[in-house]
């Protein structure tokens, strides 16, 4: 009798979350449709996204954080490979997922393409290595400044930042530099920030 009580609870339970998430996925595509961000529902979203302003921001916070969190490589790798998987396995193109695969590949002809133009980009480059040997920036490629391994550009940025090295903060600003990071931090995980 108790386990028939259980697997009811669970029926329902797995309902209640299937149509929770189509419902989200209604949502979704609701406010994708009209144009208001997909996050708070309420901003219009910017030009060319499906966000407002100010979910981006909260997005870009949380996955900077999500980024230095033990682990998140392994955990993205391991999830990326299943996408991957279902993908392939699905016959759909394994980069995209929008389009089928190609007869005998994993990617579909526009992904293909994609990628042979970038791979003809690359080709095409002179490593970064060997730029300075060429009389190119080792940093964008293009003319040097005479006598110099850069360009006037990032010659003048490497100026500017070994100035700014030169006048660094004490070791007591530091320390009160990490000390807010760190709370604002905590702040964050525990819900109490305003991000």
């Amino acid at each position: 009798m108790l386990r028939n009580a259980l697997n009811v609870g669970c029926l329902i339970v797995n309902t209640i979350l299937r149509n929770t998430v189509s419902r989200s996925a209604e949502n979704y595509r609701w406010a994708k449709q009209k144009g208001f961000c997909v996050r708070c529902f309420k901003e219009r979203a910017m030009v060319g996204q499906v966000r407002c302003a100010s979910c981006s921001e909260k997005d870009a916070a949380e996955y900077a954080i999500l980024k230095v969190t033990p682990g998140y490589k392994k955990r993205k790798a391991e999830s990326d490979r299943r996408v991957r998987e279902k993908r392939r396995n699905a016959g759909l193109c394994v980069r995209c997922g929008q389009r089928p695969a190609q007869e005998g590949r994993v990617v579909c002809l526009e992904c293909k393409i994609a990628n042979a133009r970038i791979q003809k980009k690359r080709n095409n480059e002179i490593p970064r290595h060997e730029r300075p040997n060429y009389g190119l920036c080792y940093v964008c490629g293009e003319l040097v400044k005479p006598g110099f391994r850069l360009c006037e550009k990032h010659y003048a940025q490497l100026t500017t930042m070994r100035a700014s090295f030169s006048a660094s903060p004490t070791e007591k600003m530091l320390e009160d530099r990490a000390r807010k990071r760190r709370a604002t931090m905590l702040a964050f995980q525990e819900g109490r920030c305003e991000y």
